[in-house]
Formats: C-alpha cells, sequence, structure tokens
C-alpha cells in the first residue's frame, strides 16, 4: 500500500493511548511447538530445519501426484492491488489451453487469495478475474476515525473484505481443496507470525480435510493475517489450547517475513525428482516490479516513507525471487519467471490502494502479455541484462 509508512508512523504515535483487544499470549516454552486445532501436520516454520513435523511434511510434498510424467508449482507474491496481474496471467494462461495442473501452488499476502483459485483450476478464474478487476476502496474497507484507531490495532476497518472472503470460501470451496489435497496436492499459505518472527507455512488441504466450522473459520483467518498489511488492517490472532487453556498468536502479512516463498527453507526440491525422470516446472509471478523505476521524490515524510518501504519491498523480493532460481537450478528443474515489466506505464491514484482502473489495466497487461508469449522468462532479470528506467 502506498500510504501504509504513514499509516505506520501515524499509528506509532498513538500506540500509547491504544487499548489492545482481549489477548493471552502463548508462553515462550510453546510457541515453536504448539499447533491449532491440536494438529501436528498443518503447520512448518519456513526456516525450519530439522524435525519430525519437518520431515512428515517433506514426504507429503514428495508425494505430491507423483504418477504424473512432469511436476508443476506455482509460486505467488504479495503485492496488493498488483495481483491483478497475476490474475491477467492467469486467466490467459487458461483461455491458451497450456495452463498446467499444478501439484503445488504456494501464496502470501495478495497472492494467498490467488492461490486457493489457482490451487483449484481454471474453472475457478471467474472468482479472481472479478475480485481484481470489479474491486475498489469502498468495496474492501472504510477509514476509521481518530477515536477509533485509538483502541485498535489498525487504521483501517476491512470488515467488508472480510465479509467478502467469508463468503467467498464456501463449505464447497473446502471439499474441493481437501480433494486436491486427497490426491497428493499440495497448497501452502505464508502468514508472519510476530511472537515467534517466523514464517509460518500452512497445509492449507490438510486444515480443509478436517471438515469442521473450526477448520473452516481457520482457512479463512490464514488468508485474512496473510493479507493483514500491518498497522492498516488487523492483526489476526489464531486459537491454540496448551493444558485446556486457550491462547492466541499474532499473525499478519505473509510478505513481512517474505514476498514469495516455494517451501520451507531447508526443504530440497531435488527430492521431488531425484532420478531427473520427469520435467519439474517451477512458475513464479511476482505481483510487482523486479528492476528499479525512477520517480521524483517529494520531500514530504508520506512520500520519502512510502517511497523507502516501496524499494525495501522490491528488494526482499528480488532476494527472494533469486534464492528460489537457485533452488530451483540446483534441482535441475526448469524456472519459470513472471513480473510487472518497465513497459507497463499506467499510472495508480496514490489516494486508493485499490484503483479499479488501474487494475483493470493491469490486469489486461498481465493478460496480453501471457497471450503474446512475453510473459515467461527463464532466469530472473539482472541489471546487466535489462536497462535501468
Amino acid at each position: 500500500m502506498k500510504r501504509l509508512p504513514y499509516l505506520l508512523f501515524f499509528t506509532a504515535l498513538i500506540t500509547g493511548c491504544a487499548q489492545s483487544p482481549e489477548h493471552a499470549n502463548v508462553p515462550r516454552e510453546f510457541t515453536n511447538t504448539v499447533q491449532p486445532l491440536d494438529n501436528p501436520n498443518i503447520r512448518v516454520w519456513g526456516d525450519t530445519t530439522s524435525g519430525e513435523r519437518m520431515a512428515k511434511f517433506a514426504t507429503k510434498l514428495e508425494q505430491a501426484s507423483s504418477d504424473k510424467a512432469d511436476k508443476n508449482i506455482l509460486a505467488l507474491s504479495g503485492g496488493g492491488a498488483n495481483g491483478a496481474f497475476g490474475a491477467g496471467v492467469l486467466s490467459a494462461w487458461s483461455d491458451s489451453g497450456e495452463r498446467p495442473d499444478f501439484d503445488i501452488v504456494t501464496g502470501v499476502s495478495t497472492g494467498a487469495i490467488i492461490s486457493v483459485f489457482a490451487f483449484l483450476g481454471s474453472d475457478y478464474d471467474y472468482e479472481i478475474i472479478d475480485f481484481y478487476t470489479n474491486s475498489s476502496d469502498e468495496d474492501l474497507y472504510s477509514k476509521k476515525s481518530i477515536f477509533s484507531i485509538i483502541n485498535s490495532t489498525s487504521v483501517l476497518d476491512i470488515e467488508p473484505f472480510e465479509n467478502m472472503l467469508r463468503d467467498t470460501i464456501t463449505p464447497n470451496i473446502l471439499e474441493k481443496v481437501a480433494e486436491k489435497h486427497a490426491q497428493g496436492k499440495a497448497l501452502l499459505i505464508g502468514t508472519t507470525n510476530l511472537d515467534t518472527q517466523r514464517l509460518s507455512v500452512w497445509n492449507m488441504g490438510e486444515i480443509a480435510a478436517i471438515g469442521t466450522k473450526e477448520s473452516e473459520a481457520l482457512f479463512e483467518n490464514i488468508i485474512l493475517a496473510s493479507t493483514a498489511v500491518p498497522g492498516a488492517m488487523p492483526a489476526v490472532q489464531i486459537d491454540v489450547q496448551i493444558d485446556g487453556q486457550t491462547y492466541q498468536e499474532v499473525h499478519v502479512d505473509g510478505g513481512v517475513a517474505r514476498q514469495v516463498f516455494l517451501f520451507p527453507d531447508s526443504w530440497d526440491i531435488a527430492s521431488m525428482n531425484p532420478q531427473k525422470s520427469h520435467d519439474l516446472n517451477i512458475y513464479v509471478i511476482r505481483n510487482g516490479e523486479f528492476l528499479p523505476r525512477w520517480a521524483t521524490t517529494e520531500m514530504t515524510l508520506a512520500n520519502v516513507a512510502s517511497r523507502s518501504l516501496d524499494t525495501i519491498i522490491k528488494y526482499q523480493g528480488r532476494s527472494d525471487v533469486m534464492q528460489i532460481y537457485h533452488q530451483a537450478v540446483a534441482a535441475g528443474a526448469n524456472f519459470h519467471f513472471s513480473h510487472i515489466g518497465e513497459d507497463f506505464v499506467t499510472e495508480k491514484d496514490p489516494s486508493l490502494q485499490f484503483d479499479n482502473p488501474y487494475m483493470r489495466a493491469l490486469y489486461d497487461y498481465g493478460y496480453e502479455q501471457t497471450k503474446q508469449g512475453l510473459v515467461w522468462d527463464h532466469e530472473p532479470p539482472t541489471y546487466r541484462t535489462q536497462s535501468i528506467k
């Protein structure tokens, strides 16, 4: 969000007056072992290096659609309204008849929204097309009054977005996700656990397969958390049980920890194709720019902070993409990367987070780039191969 740094700064100024919602922090000694719903298979940490839980998680990924000749993995990044780019790419890809059936889909932030429907297949493209071409600020949130902010953890009221999400993630959607999960496919969404300062990697198919009201609420809350821009949108509390007592983990935007991810850091993707007997295809959609872009920086608090955060996010995203690329090369996988290029120049209204004309233009750009066969690179752009504008 372009005005996020200003919002965060403003929030910090009034923190001393704010009252926290009811909350019981997970005791430190349990933070790395406790699991929501008391299920040991639904979450691992993004920096996990060992342990029985990670071993079980890796085994599940290695078995993903093992009967297929090729394996296809899709990683979707954050980017807010820029998710319209990914929606355009996927839609055109479907229309071409060449879009694969993905074995594993990962997503953070806006990519978390897209990931659910990308995981379910082309028949669900209408969900992401509608969201990223018809939504606007007024459809998703409203700004709180100064008095409401003082007693809140965010400056925006996202009740419209939350209601939209909960209405969209129906029991039927969860059943379809569970069916894919039963076939050996995996849907992974990342959130940032603020207590532990770690990326939580959630196995959404495992959660959907539980089939209870509690698991449905957790599924929805994870998506809400993954999209929760700190300070602007409320942090999401996720309940856990310890010795019969309820505590809350605090989760926010997955993009705080990682702009895009493939798997937990320590997991070797080469194990999905140890004999190199079939193609392993990794597709990364970066819902944002990759290269630097020149712009005038006005000497105001909001503009300097906003431009600085944009730069941080760009370079964090670049680092994450490069990590995936090196993992792909080491595994002998086919790497495919798409991002918003220098040739997209449509202006976005800085006063809006979800500027509908901008999102429609970006959707069309992603669609046309894909239709013309220009959207995929086989290595990330570098400063040596492309100019800086």
